[in-house]
């Protein structure tokens, strides 16, 4: 399993239950109407008087966290931060974390985009876009959002992709920040002892042989 989301790999190698809460459009539109009129700011604030624990792990500057923590409190009565349990895993797993330095990565992260657009980032951008509506929860992740601004006509491409990186290089940083808050910082201090932080991939290599042998 491969990914930039730590909940989202905790929640399989911990067997997590979370409830299944379908989605409210019009509570949703409500706080949407409300974070463009005043701001994240004041939204965030209220997620975190009704459940303080959610600001161990949802972000301040990601709405889309923010909207869906309030929907649950608001369908569920139950805050945020208790509807996610622990169960017995299901797998004996090990997690690897890239220890490499943030100069180094954010090189690895700008060539990759220079890649993607090399190989028609444009055209596959332009091709979902004729299959779905530019405001499906697809499209809002690092990349589309910068493009279809491109084929908007409000950016230039070279602007577009200086964006895609300057927006990846930021989520990196909250990566970090969000194991830093947790003893596990990949940057330096204390390390989270559940992770085998490598900086090449032999030593990964390695570390997966003797894993599975």
């Amino acid at each position: 399993m491969v990914g930039g989301t730590a909940q989202y790999i905790y929640a399989v190698v911990d067997n997590w239950s979370i409830p299944k809460v379908a989605e409210d459009k019009k509570f949703r539109e409500k706080l949407e109407s409300r974070i463009e009129k005043s701001g994240l700011e004041s939204v965030y604030q209220e997620l975190i008087k009704k459940d303080p624990k959610a600001a161990e792990f949802v972000q301040k500057d990601n709405p889309r966290r923010i909207i869906r923590a309030l929907e649950v409190i608001e369908k569920t009565g139950i805050k945020f931060s208790e509807t996610r349990k622990k169960n017995e895993p299901k797998y004996n797993a090990i997690l690897i974390g890239n220890d490499m330095t943030r100069e180094a990565l954010y090189k690895k992260i700008d060539q990759r985009i220079d890649q993607m657009i090399k190989v028609g980032l444009v055209d596959e951008v332009k091709a979902l876009l004729s299959k779905y509506p530019a405001d499906s929860s697809g499209f809002q992740t690092i990349g589309y959002q910068e493009i279809i601004a491109y084929l908007n006509n409000e950016t230039r491409l070279d602007e577009a992709i200086e964006k895609i990186k300057f927006h990846s290089h930021r989520y990196v940083r909250h990566q970090y920040n969000w194991f830093s808050s947790r003893g596990g910082s990949a940057s330096g201090g204390k390390k989270d002892k559940r992770i085998n932080w490598i900086k090449s991939y032999d030593e990964a290599k390695e570390l997966l042989v003797k894993f599975i042998l």
